[in-house]
């Protein structure tokens, strides 16, 4: 069990998880247009990434990841039976050295 305002994994998303715990971690971390604990990222590739919506398409229970793709602004974690689409991503900004 956890509270409402911890984030799940810190907020980072793991692409290598399987389907489901994916699946999970953006429902807990969905809270709509109040992004009450701050919006969820993923990295790949040496980019952190933010995203706007998702959605999962076929069998997502327990099946270990076989990719991720990235295609334009669509990122996809393909599954043996699904996949899941991470929408309007894009790279998060950076803060300058020595700023906070």
């Amino acid at each position: 069990m956890h509270y409402s305002w911890e984030k799940p994994n810190g907020g980072v998303l793991n692409p290598a998880w399987p389907a489901d715990k994916v699946w999970a971690f953006l429902h807990a971390m969905d809270y709509g247009c109040l992004h009450t604990l701050g919006a969820p990222v993923l990295d790949w590739e040496g980019v952190r990434y933010t995203w706007q919506r998702y959605a999962g398409e076929g069998e997502l229970r327990g099946l270990a990841g076989a990719g991720t793709c990235l295609t334009g602004s669509v990122m996809t974690l393909v599954y043996p039976a699904g996949r899941i689409v991470l929408q309007g991503c894009s790279p998060q900004k950076q803060e300058p050295a020595g700023a906070g």
